[in-house]
């Protein structure tokens, strides 16, 4: 049974985790939080494939950026039940209203997981500052705590 924390204990901050329609109609994702300035946040989602075919879309998609995937185990992260990857390059780095989340997590829409364990921080950290896709400011902005 998932515990449902009055929205005020919410941390919506980096590295804390939701699950829910990220991007936005993209089906059920969950979602790493970068970057929070003000009002909005950046985030990373996680992928999860089952066959071999769909990794492979996910290794010719970030072919010229390949060491920006964190590739996760399922033993890395007890909320996983699939084979899953953070593509941790600018063109899967997302941004959305905070209020955006705040109200998804009110109405139900979005569900708290938690703060990233520290193996899939590390992972996320490794394979953002391996992208090419970023510039260093961008590299430290993401992933300096």
């Amino acid at each position: 049974m998932q515990i449902r924390f009055p929205v005020e204990m919410v941390p919506f901050d980096k590295w804390v985790a939701f699950k829910g329609n990220f991007p936005k109609n993209a089906g059920q994702h969950r979602m790493v939080i970068m970057h929070k300035v003000d009002d909005r946040v950046s985030y990373f989602y996680v992928t999860s494939y089952e066959t071999s075919e769909e990794r492979r879309k996910i290794d010719l998609n970030n072919r010229n950026d390949a060491g920006s995937v964190a590739e996760l185990e399922r033993t890395d992260w007890d909320t996983l039940t699939k084979n899953s990857c953070i593509q941790c390059n600018r063109l899967h780095i997302h941004e959305i209203a905070l209020q955006d989340i705040i109200t998804g997590y009110e109405n139900g829409e979005i569900e708290y997981i938690g703060v990233v364990p520290e193996i899939v921080k590390n992972k996320i950290i490794s394979a953002t500052c391996a992208s090419m896709s970023f510039t260093d400011t961008e590299k430290a902005i993401y992933t300096i705590s």
